[in-house]
């Protein structure tokens, strides 16, 4: 429980749907598959969100989350190596769930048929949050939180990739981290942002299709399967009775 307008140190994350404006105002016809289709994968990645790493909120194709020192102490390190554990496991999640959504897939909207397309970026920044209260939720702010946002727009050449800043670079641990490549961004109202870069699919390759997954959902039966589920839940949509990703661990 955070007390309203407190500062803490904290990392901060946000998982990014690559492609996701180009999908769907290419895709309007096919509106309601493809936003159910962004859900799934969005919940995919809330599914690993896991203590210390908190929710702070879903910003339409992306989730902002972050991870606060404890009560007393006045340093991350307590907190990183959760965070690190993390990192490949949110593109394993995502992945994993694309594959599946794109097996078992039987429908010949434009939506479904280009749902491979769609790619995830991670951006990783630490430093300071202060933390404010609005309504029942905690609102976080400050040059660090801006900070994290600006590196959304960077020049990294690939749509598939961890982007970390030097200062969280220092915290966190990776077993790809030695392949990391250094880039410097700059704005103007912040300066230079030196970062650090791993290639999910590698620098030679940003457009190639998640690896193989080794189970397989190409079955007639997985394919009736997920027909079915796309047309109930469009259905579900339309009449505004389906709820958004839940948001097991976000922060009240």
């Amino acid at each position: 429980m955070f007390i309203s307008n407190e500062t803490k140190k904290v990392i901060l994350i946000i998982a990014d749907i690559s492609g996701y404006t180009s999908y769907m105002v290419a895709h309007r016809a096919e509106l309601e598959h493809g936003q159910v289709l962004i859900t799934e994968l969005l919940e995919a990645i809330i599914g690993q969100a896991e203590i210390p790493i908190e929710i702070s909120k879903l910003e339409g194709d992306a989730v902002f989350m972050y991870a606060a020192a404890a009560d007393g102490e006045t340093g991350l390190d307590s907190v990183a190596p959760g965070v690190s554990k993390k990192l490949l496991k949110f593109f394993d999640a995502f992945s994993e769930k694309l594959g599946e959504l794109v097996e078992s897939s039987v429908c010949c909207c434009k939506a479904c048929a280009n749902l491979d397309k769609l790619r995830l970026k991670l951006i990783i920044h630490s430093g300071e949050a202060l933390f404010h209260r609005v309504g029942n939720f905690n609102e976080l702010a400050g040059v660090d939180v801006i900070t994290l946002h600006r590196l959304l727009k960077n020049g990294v050449d690939s749509n598939h990739y961890i982007m970390m800043t030097e200062s969280a670079h220092g915290l966190l641990d990776f077993e790809k981290k030695s392949e990391m490549s250094e880039i410097v961004e700059s704005y103007s109202e912040i300066g230079n942002i030196r970062n650090f870069v791993y290639y999910m699919d590698g620098r030679d390759r940003p457009e190639t299709t998640p690896a193989p997954r080794s189970k397989t959902y190409s079955t007639l039966y997985h394919k009736a399967k997920t027909l079915i589920w796309l047309v109930t839940r469009s259905m579900l949509l339309r009449l505004g009775l389906v709820k958004g990703p839940e948001l097991k661990n976000i922060a009240k």
